[in-house]
C-alpha cells in the first residue's frame, strides 16, 4: 500500500513538472521512441504532443537523429549523464538552424539494463548568436586598440624625431606601449574580463628580451584594471633590471614570487647577481609610475639593497579568486 502511494505521488509530481516546466522535457525508450513529452518541447519541435508518442526521433526530427543516436551509443556502453550542444532544424522552422543544450540521463533497472532516457532541452539559439556577435565585437575592439597603439607610436616618433637626443626616450616609450599591447592580447583571450598572474608575468617580461627570470606562484585571477596596472609595473621593473640591475651583466637574475591571501595579491621582485646598487638621488619616472599604479589599490615598497633591487607589492583584488595550483619555472 505504501509503495503504491509513493508511486502515485511520484507520478503526480512528474505530471506537474511536465505541465509547468519552462524548458523542454521528454522520455524516450531504448529505441529512441517518444514515451512522454511536454508541451514546451513539442512547441520547439513544431508538432503536437500526441503526434510524438510512439514515434522515433528519426521520424520526428530526422536532422537531429544522428546526434541522438550518438548519445544512445554512449548509454548502451554504460555511459553516465551527458550534456551536449545539439544543432539542426525542426518541423517548426525547417529552414532555420537552431541550437539546444540537451541533458540526457539514463534510466536503468535493477540489473543495470537501459530502460529509458530522460532528456531536458533548453534552446540557446539566440544566446549563441549573441555570443558570436560579442566575439566579433571584441575582435573589432582589439583590432582598433592595436591600430590606436600603432598611431600613438607613429605620433611619438614624428614628435620626438625633432628633439635632439630623444632616441632613448622614444625607445622607452615604445617599450611601454609593447607592455600595454601584451596585456591587451592576454585580456582578449578571456573576453576582456580577467587574466592569470602567471600568464601576465610571462607575457610582459617577454617584452624585455631577457630570460633570466625565476617565476613561482599560485594561479590568481586579475580583473582587467588590475591586469593593466600590474603589466606596467612589471615592465618598469624589468626594464630597470635590464638597464641598470641584475640583468645588465652576466650571472644576474630576477626572482618573482606571488600568492594571494584574503583577496590580496602579494608579489615580490628580487634581483641578485648584478652590480652593486645605490639608491637613486632622485625619484625617476619609472619609480613614480610604479608607486602611482599600485598606490591606487594597494601598497608598493621599493628598496635598493646593495645585493639588488627589491620590490614588495600588495594589490587588493576586486573580484579575483585564487586557486590552489602552484607552479614554478
Amino acid at each position: 500500500m505504501l509503495a503504491s502511494q509513493t508511486m502515485a505521488r511520484s507520478e503526480i509530481e512528474l505530471e506537474h513538472l511536465y505541465s509547468t516546466a519552462p524548458i523542454g522535457l521528454c522520455l524516450l525508450d531504448p529505441d529512441l521512441k517518444f514515451l512522454r513529452i511536454n508541451e514546451r518541447l513539442a512547441e520547439m519541435n513544431g508538432l503536437p504532443v500526441d503526434f510524438h508518442i510512439g514515434k522515433t526521433v528519426d521520424e520526428i526530427l530526422p536532422d537531429l537523429a544522428p546526434q541522438a543516436h550518438q548519445m544512445l551509443r554512449h548509454f548502451l556502453n554504460d555511459g553516465g549523464q551527458v550534456s551536449k550542444l545539439f544543432s539542426g532544424t525542426t518541423p517548426a522552422q525547417p529552414e532555420v538552424v537552431r541550437q539546444w543544450i540537451e541533458h540526457w540521463t539514463a534510466i536503468r533497472n535493477d540489473e543495470g539494463d537501459l530502460t529509458g532516457l530522460s532528456v531536458v532541452v533548453e534552446e540557446v539559439t539566440e544566446r549563441k548568436k549573441q555570443e558570436k556577435k560579442n566575439i566579433l565585437l571584441l575582435n573589432e575592439l582589439q583590432h582598433r586598440l592595436q591600430n590606436n597603439l600603432a598611431v600613438v607610436r607613429a605620433i611619438a616618433r614624428a614628435t620626438l624625431s625633432k628633439v635632439d637626443g630623444a632616441s632613448e626616450v622614444l625607445k622607452d616609450f615604445e617599450n611601454r606601449i609593447s607592455a600595454l599591447a601584451a596585456a591587451h592580447l592576454l585580456l582578449r583571450s578571456s573576453d576582456w574580463e580577467r587574466s592569470d598572474v602567471r600568464d601576465l608575468v610571462s607575457a610582459v617580461l617577454a617584452t624585455t628580451g631577457a630570460d633570466r627570470f625565476e617565476i613561482a606562484g599560485t594561479s590568481v585571477n586579475l580583473s582587467s584594471n588590475e591586469t593593466m596596472a600590474l603589466a606596467m609595473v612589471l615592465h618598469e621593473l624589468g626594464t630597470n633590471a635590464c638597464k641598470y640591475g641584475s640583468l645588465s651583466c652576466e650571472g644576474g637574475k630576477v626572482s618573482i614570487a606571488w600568492e594571494a591571501k584574503d583577496h590580496v595579491l602579494h608579489l615580490s621582485w628580487r634581483e641578485s647577481g648584478g652590480p652593486l646598487v645605490k639608491p637613486p638621488q632622485t625619484r625617476g619616472f619609472g619609480s613614480k609610475m610604479i608607486q602611482d599604479l599600485v598606490g591606487a589599490s594597494g601598497q608598493c615598497d621599493l628598496s635598493f639593497s646593495t645585493k639588488g633591487v627589491e620590490c614588495e607589492i600588495q594589490l587588493v583584488l576586486a573580484n579575483s579568486k585564487p586557486n590552489n595550483d602552484t607552479s614554478t619555472s
